[in-house]
C-alpha cells in the first residue's frame, strides 16, 4: 500500500506528482479511479503502478475517525493526509492488461487473508520455535506443514470457488 509521503514522480519530467491534488481532480471529474506509472522512491527510484480507488463512504468516514482520534496531542494531521484517507491506495508494478484497478483491489484483499492465516499459524502453532532451532526441518514437521497448506488450500476453494 501507499505510504503517505512518499515521493512520486513523472517518468516522462521527472517532476514531483502531488498525489493529493491528482485525486481531486478525479473526484471533480466525477471519476472513483486514479491508475498511473510514476517513479517512486527518493534514492531508490523505481517505476511502479499507483492505482487509487475511491473508498465508501463509510470506509472514509471511518478511517478519519481514526486518524483524528489516533494523533498526537500537539499535532493534527494534514488536510492533504485526511484527503487521501477517503482514497483506497496501491502500489504495484503488474500492468493494466494484467489486472484492472478492481482486480488489484481483489488482490489485495486475497494477500492480506492469506497474511491473516500465516500469522495466526505462527503466533498459534508456534512455527517461529518449530523452525528456528534446524535448518533443516524434521519429517514430522514437513507433514505438518504439508497438511496446514492442504487445509487452508480446502477452505479456500470451498469458500470462493465452490470446488468441493
Amino acid at each position: 500500500r501507499y505510504r503517505y509521503g512518499a515521493n512520486l514522480h513523472s517518468p516522462e519530467n521527472g517532476e514531483i506528482i502531488d498525489l493529493a491534488k491528482q485525486l481531486r481532480a478525479c473526484r471533480r471529474k466525477g471519476l472513483t479511479t486514479w491508475d498511473q506509472w510514476v517513479i517512486m522512491g527518493k534514492e531508490a527510484q523505481l517505476p511502479v503502478r499507483v492505482v487509487a480507488i475511491l473508498a465508501p463512504q463509510q470506509v472514509a468516514q471511518s478511517r478519519k475517525r481514526k486518524a483524528a482520534k489516533d494523533r498526537h496531542q500537539r499535532a493534527n494531521h494534514s488536510k492533504e493526509y485526511m484527503e487521501l484517507l477517503s482514497w483506497t491506495i496501491f502500489v504495484t508494478n503488474v500492468e493494466e492488461q494484467t489486472w484492472t484497478a478492481p482486480q488489484v483491489l481483489q488482490a489485495y484483499g486475497f494477500r492480506w487473508r492469506i497474511e491473516i492465516v500465516f500469522k495466526c499459524w505462527k503466533s498459534k502453532l508456534g512455527f517461529a520455535q518449530m523452525f528456528s532451532e534446524k535448518k533443516q526441518p524434521g519429517p514430522a514437521q514437513a507433514l505438518i506443514v504439508f497438511h496446514l497448506f492442504l487445509a487452508w488450500l480446502c477452505l479456500f476453494f470451498v469458500r470462493y470457488y465452490s470446488f468441493f
